[in-house]
């Protein structure tokens, strides 16, 4: 098992169901959350070495969804209260 899919499994046994239907959304939730992340590093990687005006436009637009898609997996996560040991949704970590 890789180190980020050991912390998804540590997160997912950690994860507090308090209005979920089930562990399984909580799982899916917090699997999305992590890939939504590393999404958004990756693109503003990108953006960070990219020189071609063309290629600028596009992880403009690349980046611009994916921290769209990250906030809308964070307030999913709040409103359904979801909570993970060690984990605060507030730190700049999980902002964009």
């Amino acid at each position: 098992m890789t180190s980020s899919a050991e912390a998804r499994e540590n997160s997912f046994t950690q994860a507090k169901c308090q209005d979920l239907d089930s562990t399984e959304d909580a799982m899916q939730i917090i699997d999305e959350l992590h890939r939504s992340k590393l999404e958004v590093e990756i693109a503003r990687a990108q953006f960070d070495s990219a020189v071609d005006p063309l290629l600028v436009d596009h992880i403009i637009f690349r980046l611009s969804a994916a921290e769209k898609r990250l906030n809308y997996l964070l307030q999913a996560a709040k409103r359904q209260n979801l909570v993970l040991e060690g984990v605060r949704w507030d730190l700049p970590q999980w902002q964009t």
